[in-house]
């Protein structure tokens, strides 16, 4: 490197540091990168982290910092992601533990919330116990289960220990919407109250009206799933709600509803919609049964991931078994 542009920076008392650095036209590309710091009693020499810049002073091949980020910059910030899960009644508790343990491991993105398509089971406290750690830095959204009974007794503990839940969940109306972002909406349906079926399906028209991206729907039952022992419910009619006008059956509006009932992974597809069951715990029902609508089943437990833009489902180990 030639002597008149080479920089030189003083670090401690004892130690002085030769930092090779500065504009490409300021130093050759063979001493890039090169830290020199000379300890004045031993002779030593070492390669900290490079830390000068205006520019950066390496090729990226070379760079000791990663990829177009300088050693002073932030990570660029995780997309946010939902959490979507189902059944975590206890059947074994290791697959439930597995599960939320899977879950805290998550790295592609931010979880900002769990929505849960109910059955969590009738023993709180042990639920509670498993869960908790991870609740407490996530908003959680629960569905009611048809093993959530007597929903008075499980609405009255889940706004116990999550307050922001006192305004969604009630004996007389639990159904409600949840915005990740002002194009991105959720909403949770309540399949175990049959009778205000149609007043939801007004409810979920008008959300869909406020000119969200995407759409996803949480709710117990479901019409269709590739789980064996599902119970799929011929009355819980989504496409007419999805082909009711031109705005709601537009490509424009992503739709994808997440059901409970089976512990166990399916994802079936009708029209332009994704009908995913993600059970998360409980007992096994016995395989999957595929039809002309089945896209993937894996009958284990499992969790769904979702960014605005696309969905990863994983198994209870955390492996990806499939994506949307």
């Amino acid at each position: 490197m030639r002597k008149n542009n080479r920089k030189w920076i003083l670090a401690t008392m004892a130690l002085s540091t030769v930092v090779a650095c500065g504009t490409r036209e300021e130093r050759d590309d063979d001493d890039c990168g090169k830290t020199i710091v000379v300890n004045q009693e031993q002779n030593q020499e070492q390669t900290p982290y490079l830390n000068c810049w205006p520019t950066p002073p390496c090729p990226p091949d070379q760079k000791p910092c990663p990829p177009d980020q300088k050693p002073d910059q932030k990570p660029l910030p995780k997309p946010e992601c939902n959490v979507y899960m189902a059944n975590s009644q206890l059947g074994d508790r290791t697959r439930r533990t597995a599960v939320m343990s899977s879950i805290n491991n998550i790295e592609h993105c931010e979880v900002k919330n769990i929505f849960h398509a109910g059955d969590l089971g009738k023993d709180h406290d042990s639920w509670w116990t498993d869960v908790a750690p991870t609740l407490s830095r996530v908003g959680f959204y629960p569905s009611r289960g048809n093993e959530d009974y007597p929903w008075m007794g499980t609405s009255d503990f889940l706004k116990s220990k999550m307050p922001h839940l006192a305004d969604k969940l009630s004996a007389c109306k639990s159904y409600y919407t949840v915005e990740t972002t002002s194009a991105w909406a959720t909403v949770v349906l309540d399949t175990n109250d049959e009778c205000s079926w149609e007043e939801q399906m007004k409810y979920l028209r008008k959300v869909a009206s406020h000119g969200h991206e995407r759409l996803d729907v949480v709710m117990h039952h479901t019409p269709y799933s590739s789980i064996k022992g599902a119970e799929t419910q011929s009355w819980i009619d989504l496409q007419g709600f999805i082909d009711a006008s031109p705005q709601q059956n537009s490509q424009d509006l992503q739709v994808t509803v997440f059901s409970g009932v089976a512990p166990g992974y399916s994802r079936d597809k009708v029209g332009v919609v994704n009908y995913v069951t993600a059970g998360s715990a409980g007992p096994e029902r016995g395989g999957c049964s595929h039809s002309e609508t089945t896209e993937t089943c894996y009958p284990d437990t499992s969790f769904v991931v979702c960014t605005k833009d696309k969905c990863l489902a994983f198994n209870r180990f955390g492996n990806e078994i499939d994506s949307f």
